[in-house]
C-alpha cells in the first residue's frame, strides 16, 4: 500500500512537470502575456516594449498568412518545404532538449519531511556566489575550508543570499463542487414527468422511488461531504498548507549609475566600496535577487496531506548576462531590468492587498492569469474595444444633453419618446 502510494505520488509530480513545461513552451508559442512582452524587448520603457511585441506578433501572423497562402496557390514546393521546416523543427528540439530532471529521495523520517507532513514551514535557499575560475568554493577540501572562503567572499560583498518560502497556507481551494451533468437532468425530467404517467400504475413505485440526479448528497455522497466541510473550513478561516511547485529566480543587474542623492530610490542594498575608478562616490549597489510569483495561481497549488509522498519542485534561473566568446558580459533580453524590478514588486504588493480589500481567490487568479498569460495582441484588442464603447457611450450622452438642453419646447415628440 506504502509501495502504491509512492508510485502514484511519483507519477503525479513527473505529470505535473511535464505539462508545466508544455504549457510554458504553447505560451510561448502563442506569444506569451503582458509579462513575456515586458520582457522581449529589452531596456527601454516598458509601453514601448508591449507596442514593439505587438508590432512584431502582428507583422508574424500576417507573414504566416502570406506563407499559407503562397502554399495553397503552389502545391509543387509546398511539400518540399514543409518536409524542410518540419526538419528544422526537429533539429531545434533536439539541441534545445528537455529540461533536465532529477528525484531526490528524502526519508519519510527525515525531519524536513516530517515539518512539511506536520503543518510546518520549508524554504529554498539561494546563494549566489561571484568567484574566479581558479579559486572555487567546491575545489575546497574540507567544509571549514569552504566556510572560510565563503566568509572572505561575503565580507568583499560578493555573495548573495535568498530565501524563497514553499509553503502558503490558503483557505481550501482544492476541493471542487461535486459535478452535475445536464443530460442527466433532462433525461430524469423526462422520464419522470413524460414516461412516467403513461405507466401507470405497473411501475408506479419504480418511478416514485426515483432520485433527481441534482441530490448529489445521495449520489455522490462523499465529494458531497468533502465539499460541505471545505465551505465550513472557509467560513471558519482554517486555512490548508499548500506547495508552491515553481520557483522562478532572477537576477537583477544594472550598469548605470546614480546621482548619490537618489541612491536610495534605486531599490538596491547600499554597499561602502571604497574610493576607486569604479566607484568614485565610495559607494555602490549590489545586484538583488527577485522571485517572479507573478504568474503562480492558485489551480498550481499542491495540497499537502498525509497521502502525499512526492511533490515536484521546477526551480529557474535567469542572471540576465550573456557572454560571447572573447567579449565582455552583457545583459541579454531575457533579464529584468531595474525598472520592470520595480514595476513587478508594484503589481505583487497590489495584487496581495487585493485579498485584503476583500477579493476572492480566484479574482486575483484572474489578474494574475491576465497579467501573465493573456495575449498581449488579444489584450490590445480587448482595451481598444473597451475604450471604444466608453467613447461612443459618451458621445450618445453628449448628444442627449445637448439636445435636451438645446429644446425649448415638446413639439413633435410623443410621449413614449420622452419617458424613454
Amino acid at each position: 500500500d506504502e509501495a502504491e502510494k509512492f508510485q502514484k505520488s511519483i507519477s503525479f509530480a513527473q505529470q505535473w512537470l511535464k505539462d508545466a513545461i508544455q504549457h510554458e513552451k504553447q505560451l510561448e508559442l502563442d506569444g506569451g502575456g503582458l509579462m513575456a512582452a515586458m520582457n522581449s524587448a529589452g531596456g527601454g520603457i516598458e509601453s514601448t516594449s508591449v507596442l514593439l511585441t505587438l508590432y512584431t506578433s502582428i507583422l508574424r501572423n500576417i507573414t504566416d498568412l502570406i506563407r499559407k497562402t503562397k502554399d495553397f496557390f503552389s502545391p509543387t514546393h509546398s511539400n518540399d518545404e514543409r518536409n524542410a521546416r518540419s526538419d528544422v523543427s526537429k533539429q531545434s528540439n533536439n539541441e534545445n532538449g528537455d529540461e533536465p530532471q532529477s528525484i531526490i529521495y528524502i526519508s519519510p523520517q527525515n525531519s524536513v519531511w516530517k515539518s512539511l507532513m506536520s503543518n510546518g514551514t520549508a524554504y529554498v535557499h539561494v546563494l549566489l556566489v561571484r568567484q574566479s575560475s581558479s579559486q572555487l568554493i567546491s575545489s575546497s577540501p574540507n567544509a571549514r575550508s569552504a566556510a572560510n572562503h565563503l566568509q572572505q567572499l561575503h565580507s568583499q560583498h560578493n555573495v548573495l543570499f535568498g530565501r524563497v518560502g514553499m509553503i502558503k497556507r490558503e483557505l481550501p481551494l482544492h476541493v471542487p463542487s461535486p459535478k452535475r451533468l445536464l443530460y442527466r437532468d433532462l433525461l430524469f425530467a423526462i422520464q419522470r414527468y413524460a414516461v412516467c404517467p403513461f405507466l401507470g400504475s405497473n411501475d408506479g413505485n419504480s418511478c416514485s422511488s426515483m432520485v433527481p440526479p441534482w441530490n448529489v448528497a445521495y449520489h455522490q455522497p462523499q465529494t458531497h461531504a468533502e465539499y460541505q466541510l471545505a465551505r465550513q473550513h472557509k467560513k471558519d478561516g482554517v486555512k490548508y498548507p499548500y506547495w508552491k511547485p515553481e520557483v522562478s529566480i532572477h537576477l537583477i543587474q544594472e550598469q548605470e549609475g546614480y546621482p548619490i542623492d537618489y541612491a536610495n530610490r534605486v531599490g538596491f542594498e547600499i554597499v561602502r566600496t571604497g574610493n576607486n575608478k569604479r566607484h568614485l562616490s565610495g559607494y555602490g549597489y549590489l545586484p538583488a535577487v527577485h522571485v517572479d510569483e507573478i504568474g503562480l495561481t492558485s489551480d498550481k497549488y499542491i495540497p499537502l496531506n498525509e497521502t502525499v509522498s512526492a511533490v515536484p519542485l521546477r526551480i529557474g534561473f535567469h542572471s540576465g548576462m550573456s557572454q560571447e566568446e572573447g567579449e565582455p558580459a552583457v545583459i541579454s533580453q531575457q533579464g529584468i531590468t531595474p525598472a520592470r524590478y520595480r514595476l513587478l514588486n508594484h503589481m505583487s504588493s497590489s495584487l496581495e492587498s487585493q485579498a485584503e480589500m476583500g477579493f476572492e481567490q480566484s479574482d486575483i487568479d484572474d489578474l494574475r492569469r491576465l497579467i501573465a498569460e493573456t495575449n498581449v495582441v488579444l489584450l490590445a484588442v480587448t482595451i481598444l474595444a473597451s475604450v471604444l464603447h466608453l467613447l461612443f457611450e459618451f458621445l450618445t450622452f453628449k448628444s442627449d444633453v445637448d439636445f435636451w438642453r438645446s429644446n425649448t419646447d415638446l413639439t413633435g415628440l410623443s410621449v413614449r419618446a420622452t419617458l424613454t
